[in-house]
C-alpha cells in the first residue's frame, strides 16, 4: 500500500520513506568519514553493522555520495 502524495512534491509516502532512509545511510557514512576519520572502505564495512540489509554495491554507492559531500564541502571552504 502506498501512502498518498505529499503535498506540493509528488512523492508517495514510500518514495519519502526511501528518501529518508537514504540520507541517513549517507549522514552516517559521511559521520564516519569526516568525524571518524574512517577510510572508505572500512566505512563500507562499518555500513553493513548498522544497515545489515544493504548489499556490498549499494554500500559502496552510498560510501561515494558521502566521500563527494565531505570533500566537496572541504574543497568549498578551502575556497573562501
Amino acid at each position: 500500500m502506498l501512502w498518498p502524495d505529499s503535498v506540493g512534491t509528488g512523492q508517495t509516502g514510500a518514495g519519502r520513506i526511501q528518501n529518508t532512509m537514504d540520507s541517513q545511510i549517507v549522514h552516517k557514512a559521511a559521520f564516519l568519514l569526516h568525524e571518524c576519520h574512517e577510510p572508505e572502505q572500512v566505512v563500507v564495512e562499518r555500513l553493513k553493522d548498522y544497515f545489515p540489509e544493504l548489499t556490498l554495491v549499494e554500500r559502496e554507492r552510498y560510501v561515494s555520495e558521502a566521500w563527494d559531500q565531505v570533500h566537496g564541502k572541504q574543497a568549498e571552504d578551502a575556497e573562501v
